[in-house]
């Protein structure tokens, strides 16, 4: 298994914490369980295209 860059994780949380202040902001009132499945849908989607981006680039 290999290790995780430092710098890996902590984007990671940060895109976490700018979609949950978004999500906040758009959509207040909501319960905490519905804001971690959007953070969840949207940080897999933004991962999943950064991947088609360097897979595309790297070729």
């Amino acid at each position: 298994m290999r290790s995780r860059n430092p710098v890996t994780i902590i984007g990671a949380l940060v895109l976490c914490g700018v979609i949950f202040v978004a999500l906040k902001l758009l959509f207040p009132g909501r319960s905490s369980r519905w804001y971690m499945n959007r953070i969840k849908l949207t940080a897999g989607i933004v991962l999943f295209i950064t991947a088609l981006i360097l897979f595309f680039t790297r070729q």
